[in-house]
């Protein structure tokens, strides 16, 4: 009997041992990655400007409510820079359209005045915008398009 009590016992120990070992571990490498990365809101001190270039869409019907389209994109097929100066230049498709561009922090919205300007103003709201990443979302006849940007 004394030996099964010190095998139970060395047993719990070990499994004890283990446990923090693994507490230990799992604590230290959830703290890995590149912080950079994340995409976690909006990061109001994010540099806005420069060339935002889509990585992933997917595009759902909002009548039928079905995904339509959801995959990466090759990159450079849809991109656009946003100016310092307010203006911005997109590429879609092989069309290219520019005009002026501003965000609104209290809507999460971008907006977009296409020249010729008309005063019609194209607004897309920002889910996620870091100074690596950009999620938004647009509608736009019917289909819901939600977009992953990277700069």
């Amino acid at each position: 009997m004394k030996k099964l009590s010190f095998i139970s016992e060395s047993l719990k120990a070990s499994v004890w041992c283990l446990a923090m070992i693994m507490s230990v571990c799992m604590i230290g490498l959830s703290s890995c990655g590149n912080d950079e990365d994340e995409d976690n809101g909006i990061d109001t001190n994010a540099p806005y400007t420069g060339k935002w270039v889509v990585n992933h869409l997917k595009i759902e019907s909002t009548e039928l409510e079905t995904v339509i389209f959801d995959e990466d994109i090759e990159p450079g097929y849809i991109w656009m820079n946003l100016k310092s100066d307010g203006t911005f230049v997109t590429y879609d498709e092989g069309e290219e359209d520019n005009g002026t561009w501003n965000y609104s922090a209290d809507t999460k919205k971008l907006g977009f005045n296409y020249y010729p300007y008309d005063g019609d103003i194209e607004t897309i709201k920002v889910t996620t915008w870091t100074s690596k990443v950009l999620r938004t979302i647009s509608y736009e006849d019917g289909l819901k398009m939600t977009a992953t940007w990277k700069k």
